[in-house]
């Protein structure tokens, strides 16, 4: 069983690292404070692409639910615990780098709006306005290597398109009563992107050009993609960092 664990997580982490967008972090040059890395946080981003622990010494039990971290080193980045904290912070880091650059290619954007839904209350991460378009947004980044998706990993990005099945489903009611298209835009911890959100990107930088912006469709493909692959590593390694000061407190 453990060979086989071990072979299916190098499978999988290989599969993740080659994604697309799964390198856009390291191809960011630093020309903006949204595009920086600190050397703590680089450094944990490698381990993670390497498949090596996150830190040298690990805990057996995550200090933050006790769960068994033995076989799953990056237990930090599916911990319930975490998802409330840094993780959240990480979601709500690509959530606001998607809506600043929708607005710089000049777009109309909305964060997280509410009143869409009387019934359940449902309110999507960013409404857009594009022309006579309306879409709603919902940003979800997963961890594919975690035990609970190591079987969806074994096909590339099949992990992030699962999780846009997921929103779909969640938001489909909602679009139609809005006439919206609603857009799930999954990320992987390991920086790969779904399709939606790849083609969202597009979009957004194609609008850019359309509308005589400022900023053209280059600049926006870039920075926008730059921004988000940083976000994602930023908030996986502070939730690591998180988790691991959790575990030394309980000890």
């Amino acid at each position: 069983m453990g060979y086989n664990r071990t072979v299916n997580q190098t499978s999988a982490r290989l599969l993740v690292v080659s994604a697309p967008g799964a390198s856009n972090w390291l191809k960011t040059i630093p020309s903006l404070p949204s595009h920086v890395l600190t050397d703590n946080h680089y450094q944990l981003a490698m381990r993670l692409r390497l498949g090596l622990p996150a830190f040298n010494i690990m805990r057996q039990h995550c200090g933050a639910c006790n769960s068994s971290i033995t076989n799953d080193p990056w237990h930090y980045l599916s911990c319930v615990q975490r998802r409330k904290n840094e993780l959240n912070m990480r979601h709500d880091q690509v959530n606001r780098a998607l809506a600043l650059y929708t607005l710089h290619a000049g777009c109309v954007a909305r964060l997280e709006p509410s009143s869409l839904s009387d019934e359940n209350r449902l309110r999507p991460d960013l409404q857009l306005i594009m022309d006579q378009f309306n879409k709603l947004i919902d940003v979800t980044i997963v961890h594919p290597t975690c035990p609970s998706h190591i079987k969806q990993a074994q096909t590339q990005l099949k992990t992030a398109k699962y999780a846009c099945d997921q929103k779909i489903q969640k938001y489909s009611n909602l679009a139609q009563q809005q006439s919206a298209d609603f857009i799930p835009f999954a990320i992987e911890s390991y920086g790969g992107l779904s399709e939606s959100a790849s083609s969202l990107i597009n979009e957004i930088a194609v609008f850019a050009t359309e509308h005589l912006s400022a900023w053209s469709k280059e600049e926006i493909m870039t920075d926008l993609t730059s921004s988000i692959a940083c976000a994602v590593q930023r908030g996986n390694a502070i939730a690591a960092l998180s988790g691991y000061s959790a575990c030394a407190t309980s000890a």
